[in-house]
C-alpha cells in the first residue's frame, strides 16, 4: 500500500523511525529543524498527523 505524505507528515514519520516520541517532542524537533518556535498550533498539526498515521496503520499511540 502506498501513502503520500506532505512535508510535515514526512518529517514526523522520519523522526518516528528513530524513536518513539511525544507530540510535544515531535513538535519541538520539527521546530528546531525549521528554526522556528514550537507553538501550540504546531503541536496540533503534529497531533493531526499522528491521528492520520494511526488511522492507516503507520503508527499507533503508546500507553
Amino acid at each position: 500500500m502506498t501513502h503520500y505524505l506532505d512535508a510535515t507528515a514526512g518529517a514526523v514519520f522520519e523522526l518516528l523511525l528513530d524513536r518513539a516520541a511525544t507530540v510535544r517532542g515531535l513538535a519541538t524537533s520539527l521546530a528546531n529543524l525549521a528554526d522556528m518556535p514550537a507553538t501550540d498550533s504546531l503541536s496540533a498539526m503534529v497531533q493531526q498527523v499522528l491521528g492520520r498515521f494511526d488511522a492507516v496503520g503507520l503508527a499507533e499511540p503508546m500507553p
